[in-house]
């Protein structure tokens, strides 16, 4: 890619059909190289200006990309949901166009309708119970649809009362069987602009796309309800698109039902399994054992098992090296403390790599390697960042702030998790003493009295492991 790596990604207005990032011609404003509605111009292919515009071509400003996207929000018989979802978007994303649809009781119906009506080459496909959060990272799905040309559909996790989820899985059909189950061994693969995504053949209904691609596939409008499966089976078959699965696109699913015409409405579903068999050949959906929930051990963050196999403590190890040698002044504390010094490895329950820090370090030199996925504040301040390695590792990374006389403090469970209570862990400052420390073949900064911090973190039983331990996010 013959562009600057410091220059922003962009996208332009002024190309009928622009699903895609491109520049506009200083001239006339076109743009060459359009390909199958993909931009293929200016800088980014290292071609001339088409036509006479010999001129270096203008990137559109980055803060323009919102300009590109329509929210389109599906909606019945809920509106106080409707009311809490288009106050959070008005929040983290104002200048975001709006589209409200009624289903009036047909989700197919109403989900074609707002394609039909979009203007911008990409629809942001939401439900009235979601909620955004100020972590919703709109940027990632966009910097997929723009460097990879055969995604035409990036979905995100959700945050519900069962936890994460992504449901990012692949489909097979055998006799009459549909099967979902984690993509096998699916590689996790970055963008430039440190966008993670990976594979998949469907996930929520909540999803970035191009807004071609739903009008070229659109829903079965005679499944009114129980229409997922259906809908990304056969985008599937019709091979021309993919889908993707990024986790740093995320959002609250409040479920509600709040009146009994709604929740008659939702009972209705089963009625169209009929048409699920006789029109796709579909009898029953199975869904392998937690294959709906993102914290697996194929995928990110390899959660659920942890660093349970030698490949993922491996790449647990090469996050740790990495994030150590490219980000200066951090040192490893917690989980990732104990298995040094304790195990020699990584320990196999442990779900993430922890780093501490003492002021949040320059994270330039971390992009080749990671993504910056969250970050959590305490009073205001922020007090955690988290990281995500292009193996799929993830890295937490807590400043210790100031404390009365010469101690210093982190916290876990700061303001954003209402639901738990703040824990203040404290330490005198000769037990945060660091030296370098050689482990896994690379060089560490790490406490100096490791095995005392560790005893002051822990209690007196740290050396021995706790066979009952369960990990608790």
């Amino acid at each position: 890619m013959n562009r600057d790596q410091n220059e922003p990604l962009v996208y332009c207005r002024f190309v009928a059909r622009s699903d895609g990032p491109g520049y506009r011609c200083p001239t006339c404003g076109r743009i060459n190289g359009m390909q199958r509605a993909r931009i293929l111009c200016g800088k980014r292919t290292g071609k001339k200006p088409c036509g006479p515009c010999r001129d270096e071509a203008v990137p559109v400003a980055p803060s323009e990309r919102l300009k590109d996207v329509t929210a389109c929000i599906t909606s019945f018989l809920r509106p106080e949901s409707l009311k809490r979802l288009t106050q959070s978007l008005a929040t983290w994303f104002p200048k975001l166009a709006i589209d409200i649809e009624d289903t009036r009781g047909n989700l197919s119906a109403g989900r074609n309708r707002l394609a039909r009506r979009c203007k911008t080459p990409f629809l942001w496909l939401l439900e009235d119970d979601f909620v955004i959060r100020r972590d919703t990272r709109l940027d990632a799905p966009l910097s997929i649809l723009a460097h990879v040309e055969d995604v035409g559909v990036v979905c995100g996790r959700l945050n519900a009362a069962s936890g994460l989820e992504d449901y990012a899985n692949d489909m097979r059909l055998f006799r009459g069987v549909m099967r979902l189950s984690q993509p096998p061994a699916a590689p996790v693969r970055m963008t430039p602009e440190g966008a993670f995504w990976r594979y998949c053949d469907c996930g929520f209904n909540f999803f970035l796309a191009r807004a071609d691609v739903l009008r070229d596939c659109p829903w079965d409008e005679d499944l009114e309800l129980h229409e997922h499966a259906a809908w990304f089976w056969r985008l599937k078959q019709q091979a021309e698109w993919r889908v993707a699965f990024t986790p740093q696109l995320l959002a609250d699913h409040l479920q509600d039902r709040p009146n009994p015409q709604y929740a008659e409405m939702r009972y209705r579903a089963a009625s169209y399994r009929p048409v699920l068999k006789y029109r796709y050949g579909i009898s029953r959906i199975e869904t392998e054992r937690a294959a709906c929930c993102c914290h697996q051990q194929r995928g990110f963050a390899f959660r659920g098992r942890g660093f349970a196999t030698p490949d993922v403590r491996r790449a647990a190890r090469q996050a740790a090296m990495d994030f150590a040698r490219n980000a200066g002044g951090v040192f490893p504390i917690c989980g990732t403390l104990l298995g040094m010094v304790r195990e020699g490895d990584v320990i196999p329950h442990d779900r993430d790599v922890d780093f501490g820090c003492f002021e949040f370090p320059d994270l330039t030199r971390l992009s080749k390697y990671f993504a910056r996925i969250n970050s959590f504040h305490n009073g205001g301040e922020p007090c955690e960042l988290a990281f995500l390695h292009h193996t799929g590792v993830k890295v937490d990374l807590f400043r210790f702030f100031p404390g009365a006389g010469d101690e210093r403090y982190f916290v876990i469970y700061p303001d954003e998790f209402p639901d738990r209570p703040t824990i203040t862990r404290r330490f005198p400052a000769d037990l945060l003493k660091l030296h370098r420390w050689k482990q896994w073949g690379a060089r560490f900064d790490a406490f100096a009295c490791a095995p005392d911090w560790l005893e002051a973190n822990y209690g007196p039983g740290w050396r021995i492991p706790d066979q009952g331990f369960t990990y608790e996010p």
